[in-house]
């Protein structure tokens, strides 16, 4: 495979597909479902006034919200930026390449150099939880999504159409093959999940469950390119970001572990980025400029107008923060009160 075509596709599927200028695009409208009125007051949308060009990831430590962004086309960004929960920037820090995926392992914080289509990243860094650096640690080509399975960091590479299992102390334990363009993975207590993407000329349309010697013990047909995965306690959501011609674009797929498909729900115009509250799913509409609610069974019980082109999602314990790449902003759902 053309390696500078396929980071190119990588890096457009985190940044400018994931808005609305590729596989999202101008959408019909979706399938509707039934909004629930709780009879509660809805949940506030506050737009945090922040310094950040195209912010692309969060990821939250349960007392500050992390933020990777790509910073100025002319001037990438290098530093990955840390917010206190009421808003307030309380660091940042120079990690010396472009940041991508942030991940939390309970102590520690971990980047993925994100690169560019021509320098595509390799490497993730480990910092520590006031943002000093630990250690710097070969991935893969380019290091595009984590989970952490409680002990060990799994890095999905998509332009090496594989995973790599990196201990908690940094000790590389092993990189395995997967599906066409891996494009995010999650942990269910004892399988990784990883979604494929697929390539450019070739929409994937499934997940692959691996064990933890990083062996391929099944895998699940889901909806057109599979782009973002969360696990829910009990099964698995994926959401699948077009092409937008296809019937499963612009839904959320809900597997059993075993991989029984327990529903498709549409969502949103080019849903990029899913999370799990711990009571309810979130979706992340890329095309559309808003967030999703979904209960547990996939009822649709609100939505949220962000900023342009919102990529990632991020649960602080109380509120769901939201990245909008194109807006260069940062918003906060104000959940925690209802």
């Amino acid at each position: 495979m053309n390696v500078k075509k396929h980071m190119a596709f990588a890096t457009l599927a985190a940044i400018t597909v994931l808005v609305g200028l590729g596989c999202v695009g101008d959408a019909a409208t979706p399938t509707p479902l039934p909004i629930v009125d709780s009879g509660d007051i809805p949940p506030e949308v506050e737009k945090l006034d922040l310094d950040i060009v195209a912010p692309t990831h969060l990821e939250s430590d349960g007392e500050s919200v992390w933020v990777s962004s790509i910073g100025d086309p002319e001037a990438l960004n290098t530093e990955v930026l840390r917010f206190a929960l009421d808003g307030t920037e309380i660091g940042r820090f120079d990690i010396g390449r472009t940041p991508g995926t942030i991940l939390f392992d309970g102590d520690n914080v971990w980047v993925a150099e994100l690169g560019i289509p021509s320098e595509p990243g390799s490497k993730v860094v480990k910092l520590s939880g006031e943002g000093a650096e630990l250690g710097v640690y070969e991935a893969g080509t380019p290091p595009f999504a984590m989970t952490f399975d409680g002990e060990n960091v799994w890095v999905a590479n998509p332009i090496e159409d594989s995973v790599t299992k990196i201990s908690k102390e940094g000790e590389s334990l092993g990189t395995f093959g997967v599906g066409d363009g891996p494009s995010a993975v999650a942990f269910d207590g004892e399988h990784v999940w990883v979604t494929l993407l697929g390539s450019p000329d070739d929409a994937g349309s499934a997940v692959q469950k691996l064990n933890g010697d990083g062996r391929v013990v099944a895998e699940y047909e889901v909806g057109v390119r599979p782009i973002a995965v969360a696990f829910d306690g009990g099964s698995m959501w994926i959401a699948n970001s077009g092409p937008l011609e296809d019937n499963q674009a612009d839904s959320v797929t809900r597997l059993a572990l075993d991989g029984t498909r327990l529903g498709e729900f549409r969502v949103g115009n080019g849903p990029v980025d899913i999370l799990f509250d711990g009571e309810n799913i979130w979706v992340a509409n890329g095309g559309s400029n808003n967030v999703m609610r979904l209960s547990p069974t996939g009822i649709r019980l609100g939505r949220f107008d962000v900023d342009t082109g919102p990529v990632s999602l991020a649960f602080d314990g109380k509120d769901v923060w939201v990245a909008s790449v194109e807006g260069g902003t940062l918003s906060k759902i104000v959940v925690g009160g209802e």
